[in-house]
């Protein structure tokens, strides 16, 4: 049958429009020569920012150096004892002249019972200078001077820190960073009171006479099956210490402990003869007396937590379906895909055999992933190869036993040879020829 030639002709020109279309896409996908796969990544849900930290409120305690007038009492007064520095840290500070090697504030004395706690009474020399510098003001250990006293103005039976356990007490001079007009607690102790400055003693010695002969010190072994029992508190503007309790002494040493009443003085001599009487003495200079009355203590309370104070997130509420309000449930956060690029085919490798990895990625949060058979979710581990085996040891050969030395065999000896008879030699007369012949 004949066509038209219109038809063949198009016909002609659909067909090397499809072997044109095809030869492209062949070269295209040699020149390019790999196959790169991307896919949309998921909507990753954002999680909120976190809620701010608790603001922590620390106690941080000052120290308040007293006025100039107050300090030129106390120079009159310690000048014949000791010595006045200055240290950068707290101004003006005296230092006791006697001391004798190794010597601690609270050492050379005793303790009686008062209704303010236990009150330290001093012994000795140090009689003439203890109802100011032990009852008033903080101790200072300095690297250069040593033991160091800081001036103060409120009075106090004694301005240590106590600890107790175990059958033993335990006292150490309180810093100047305790301060007046502040409650001194356990917290405040531990961090400004390290326990190699503690002095102990068994609880039955609390309250004897020359207690510096049962002293033992830097005993930190001691020290740390005690606990620290510190308080000082402001009782109607009187400082109150307790210490150690007066029924522990009492169970401890099996006798009676008398609370006696704090005797008032005004004049130094008077203060030094009720301290050799071995009463508990306040003594209060009239310059601080002064001073007190024109400027009252002021006592401020602690927090209940010194060592922080912490406000808790208040959490966030929705209604839920009921009407009711329940927490939030936030979900998950789903974690980024990374996207995968296919690496190009390897020379040698036929194109129509290659397998495109399982797709992991979720397309959305709620998508499970397309799982293949035998896939638990976890990512494969590799198989770990079997351990090898260790060549068994080689039998170590014995020593090759050298073979003993032939005996070398005597030398043959040679038999000794006739002397042939020459042959031209003439015989001798009377000598035949056979017998000439026999001997060649």
């Amino acid at each position: 049958m004949n066509y038209p030639i219109r038809s063949r002709t198009r016909r002609g020109f659909w067909r090397s429009g499809v072997v044109l279309a095809g030869f492209g896409i062949a070269c295209t996908g040699v020149l390019n020569g790999c196959i790169v796969v991307q896919e949309r990544p998921p909507v990753a849900y954002e999680p909120p920012p976190p809620a701010p930290e608790p603001q922590v409120v620390v106690y941080q305690p000052v120290y308040t150096p007293p006025p100039p007038e107050v300090v030129t009492v106390y120079e009159q007064d310690l000048s014949p004892y000791g010595h006045w520095v200055q240290i950068s840290a707290y101004g003006r500070c005296w230092v006791y002249d006697r001391r004798p090697y190794g010597w601690r504030p609270y050492t050379i004395g005793h303790w009686v019972s008062t209704d303010d706690g236990l009150c330290w009474v001093s012994e000795g020399d140090e009689a003439a200078w203890g109802p100011t510098c032990f009852h008033y003001g903080r101790w200072y250990e300095d690297s250069s001077y040593g033991w160091c006293w800081v001036p103060g103005s409120v009075w106090g039976p004694s301005w240590c820190a106590w600890r107790e356990g175990d059958g033993y007490s335990a006292w150490a001079p309180l810093p100047p960073e305790c301060g007046d007009g502040r409650p001194v607690d356990v917290v405040i102790v531990d961090r400004y009171v390290p326990r190699e400055r503690y002095v102990v003693v068994e609880t039955r010695y609390v309250g004897e006479p020359r207690i510096h002969e049962h002293i033992e010190q830097n005993n930190v072994t001691i020290i740390n099956r005690t606990t620290n029992i510190t308080n000082v508190t402001y009782v109607n503007n009187r400082v109150v210490n307790r210490g150690v309790p007066v029924e522990h002494i009492q169970q401890a040493g099996g006798r009676n402990v008398e609370v006696m009443k704090v005797e008032h003085a005004s004049d130094p001599a008077e203060a030094r003869r009720l301290v050799a009487e071995g009463k508990a003495v306040q003594y209060t200079p009239p310059a601080i007396e002064t001073y007190r009355n024109t400027h009252p203590l002021v006592t401020k309370a602690a927090p209940a937590h010194p060592r922080a104070e912490v406000q808790k997130p208040v959490p966030q509420y929705h209604p839920g379906e009921n009407g009711t309000y329940e927490p939030q449930v936030r979900p998950r956060p789903v974690p980024k895909p990374q996207p995968q690029v296919e690496r190009p085919y390897a020379p040698d490798e036929p194109r129509n055999t290659r397998q495109m990895p399982p797709n992991t990625v979720n397309k959305t949060p709620g998508e499970p992933r397309n799982a293949e058979p035998g896939d638990t979710g976890r990512p494969s581990e590799k198989a770990r190869p079997e351990p090898r085996e260790k060549p068994e040891p080689k039998a170590t050969p014995e020593p090759r036993v050298r073979p003993e030395p032939k005996a070398t065999p005597e030398p043959r000896e040679k038999p000794e040879q006739k002397a042939r008879p020459d042959p031209k030699a003439k015989p001798k007369p009377g000598e035949k020829p056979e017998d000439a012949k026999d001997q060649r």
